[in-house]
Formats: C-alpha cells, structure tokens, sequence
C-alpha cells in the first residue's frame, strides 16, 4: 500500500479508536457503528491517496458491514428466523478490526493486508444465507 506515513498513522489511529469501541460495547448494533468508521475513514483517505489495495479495503469493509448489519436487521425484525448472529461472530468481526488496526499500525505486508481483508470477507459471508450454512457445516469458523 502506498501511503505517506501521516496518513497510514491517521487510519491506524483511527480504526484503533473504532476497534476499542467495538470491544468496549455490549451492543451488537452499536459495534457495528463503530465498525463502520473503518470504511468511513478509509473513503477520506481515498480522497486524498488514491491507491489500489486501499480501494480494495473499503470494498471489503463497506460490503461486510452491510451484509452484517442487513443480517442483524431481518433478524431483528423478524424477517430471518433460521439465521442467527452470535456473539461469535460480533467477536470475530471486532477481533478482525483490531487486527486490521494492527496491521497499520505496524505498517504490515501486502501478505498480511491480503489474509485480514479475506478473513473480514469470511466473517461477511458467513452472514450470509449460504454462509450460515457452512458455518453450522463446520466449514467457517469464526
């Protein structure tokens, strides 16, 4: 990822700040407000560096958190009755937050960058009707 040091330390700041609010919460709604500020902060930046794999992070984050939080909702209002989200998997998207912050903060590989944008894409899917499945198969794991 080609960023300037002031803005690669602006999103570790930042996702760092999100990451602890994410795990300071009870709430699985109020989590993913948090998480959210991960794609937010992320769009500023594009804003002012463009680059590749930073585009690739906010496709990532952006389309996990709507299939999480499109979950959460039909789950909430009633419209989904076979899927459920767990706390499980509230912790891992947290946990995939926090390690995301940690791979900015430590300035990280593309390797690195690659495995925790595909292990948030996993958490995302197995939000997922098709995802929930392989997840009670055992072939997901949170």
């Amino acid at each position: 990822m080609q960023l300037t040091d002031e803005l690669r330390s602006r999103i570790a700041t930042e996702f760092r700040y999100a990451a602890d609010q994410m795990r300071s919460e009870e709430d699985p709604h109020a989590k993913l407000y948090y998480y959210s500020a991960l794609f937010g902060e992320v769009t500023r930046i594009l804003n002012l560096n463009w680059d590749r794999d930073l585009v690739l992070t906010y496709m990532v984050l952006s389309a996990t958190h709507s299939q999480v939080t499109g979950m959460a909702h039909n789950i909430t209002t009633g419209r989904e009755r076979a899927i459920k989200l767990s706390v499980e998997h509230i912790d891992a998207l947290t946990n995939a937050a926090s390690d995301l912050a940690g791979y900015f903060e430590t300035g990280g590989t593309d390797a690195e960058l690659y495995s925790l944008l595909g292990r948030i894409s996993e958490i995302g899917y197995a939000s997922t009707g098709n995802g929930w499945y392989l997840l009670q198969k055992g072939d997901i794991s949170l």
